[in-house]
């Protein structure tokens, strides 16, 4: 999961982009980028960014939605099968 905690001028991303790209890349941290004080942008790894698109389309998707909703509804009322007896039959 990525967090916007660290806030940047586009002056120091200009100057840091290449170190900042790598740290986003090593810790999947992100950084919102100002200009004249007011966000612009967001700079995060490819890897970050493909994840996030992946879980927009997930929960856009209502049936998608509705079936994790009713898993987690049968998982919490012990409503589960081991690996061996999915496969078993």
């Amino acid at each position: 999961m990525f967090s916007l905690k660290t806030i940047l001028p586009i002056t120091t991303v200009k100057k840091d982009l290449m170190k900042l790209i790598k740290k986003a890349q090593s810790d999947g941290s992100s950084i919102i980028i100002t200009k004249e004080g007011r966000a612009a942008g967001v700079l995060m790894s490819a890897d970050e960014y493909e994840g996030l698109m992946e879980t927009l389309d997930i929960l856009s998707n209502q049936a998608t939605v509705q079936n994790l909703n009713d898993a987690q509804e049968c998982f919490d009322q012990g409503k589960t099968y081991t690996h061996k007896q999915v496969f078993e039959k």
